[in-house]
């Protein structure tokens, strides 16, 4: 009997009538916002690293078949996503699709990984962006922080100096998101639009300075043997749509708007990625591509000097909107998981002005901010 009442416990599913709970949270993202959101965490550091890196060493200018490819496995996830939307359009993300379906150990489990996720990709994008800050001002940030900080930081395993950088900008995106849904997402949604803005300035531009004897002549030297492993690793990239679904609490007619925001979502960074890849690989060969910033070192070797200051902007605003999808996932993972009992209940508490469960937004920035600050990027993408 013992061991039939903690089975139960164990695999209870979340019944029906708290799908529709009294939400403290602020319902106020329109469809617009959810597209934003979901588009800015998707099209950030993949399209200024992943590209290059792939068209270097797996695919050549057959990325944009694995770019494809990519896009379908990640089409065939907005699609289970958005069928779980329509039918659980009070509850987001992975967690809560599983406690519906497998039970609270299966939860447990799964929401505890989301914000692992989210916290280490969190981490990586601030570290990222200190390095596009730092590579724009010629190496001056980090020959300052070698100089007076290295030092004083000879711990292994450890990045070489902590990057206050990195730290600054996790506590600044943090302080954002606390201030409520509504400003943060405007923020976040003129970040995006530089970021998009820049996207589209690449394409059209770049198509300028095509040559298209690259792709004659070398598209796809290793065949399907370098497209298909390219494809597994632009999934990764596609990664970060799932944040539509965290928002599903703060959203105004979550039955319609999640849906289509997913689907958009998907469109929308296909043809950013693909778009991108198509430039990159008729600028540049895909062999001499530069192996830390392909996009800025191509526009700057081929355009004119400014455009790489240009592709420099997209890149610090793609990572500061991927890094907002970060944080602002995270936290809402664990405020659902708290208010659920599978964490400390301190978390759920939600701020009366702001309607922003503040605490479990503090706490992700803070973990996010000291990992950032420790860990250099290859250890915490490991």
């Amino acid at each position: 009997m013992f061991f039939k009442r903690l089975l139960d416990n164990l695999f209870r599913k979340k019944p029906q009538e708290a799908w529709i709970p009294d939400i403290p949270l602020r319902r106020c993202l329109s469809c617009i916002d959810l597209i934003s959101l979901g588009v800015g965490t998707t099209v950030g550091t993949g399209l200024y690293v992943i590209i290059g890196n792939l068209a270097r060493n797996s695919s050549g200018p057959a990325v944009v078949l694995s770019l494809l490819l990519a896009s379908n496995a990640a089409f065939l996830c907005g699609l289970s996503f958005a069928e779980y939307g329509s039918r659980f359009p009070d509850g987001g993300s992975s967690y809560m699709y599983t406690y519906a379906t497998l039970g609270e150990i299966s939860a447990f489990i799964v929401g505890w990984n989301i914000a692992l996720e989210f916290l280490l990709t969190g981490a990586g994008l601030a570290r990222t962006c200190s390095e596009l800050i730092d590579y724009a001002c010629n190496g001056t940030l980090s020959a300052f922080f070698l100089k007076y900080l290295s030092k004083y930081w000879s711990i292994p395993g450890k990045a070489p100096f902590p990057d206050l950088v990195a730290a600054a900008l996790v506590l600044a995106v943090m302080t954002i998101l606390c201030l409520g849904a509504r400003s943060s997402t405007n923020f976040h949604n003129a970040v995006t639009v530089v970021n998009l803005a820049v996207i589209v300035f690449m394409i059209f531009f770049g198509l300028f300075y095509a040559h298209f004897e690259y792709w004659t002549i070398n598209f796809a030297s290793r065949g399907f043997s370098g497209v298909l492993p390219g494809a597994a690793q632009a999934f990764f990239a596609f990664s970060g749509f799932d944040v539509v679904a965290e928002a599903v609490e703060e959203v105004i007619h979550p039955e319609k708007n999640v849906p289509k925001s997913f689907l958009i979502t998907i469109i929308v960074s296909t043809l950013c990625y693909v778009g991108v890849g198509v430039v990159l690989t008729l600028m540049v060969p895909s062999d001499s591509l530069d192996q830390y910033a392909p996009l800025v070192k191509a526009f700057g070797q081929t355009a004119f000097p400014g455009a790489q200051y240009l592709v420099l902007i997209g890149g610090v605003c793609a990572t500061i909107s991927a890094l907002f999808g970060s944080v602002y996932s995270t936290s809402r993972v664990v405020y659902s998981m708290s208010v659920d009992g599978l964490l400390f209940k301190w978390f759920c508490k939600v701020h009366t002005k702001t309607q922003v469960p503040h605490r479990a937004t503090l706490a992700s920035g803070i973990v996010t901010a000291l990992l950032a600050l420790l860990f250099d990027v290859n250890e915490l993408v490991r």
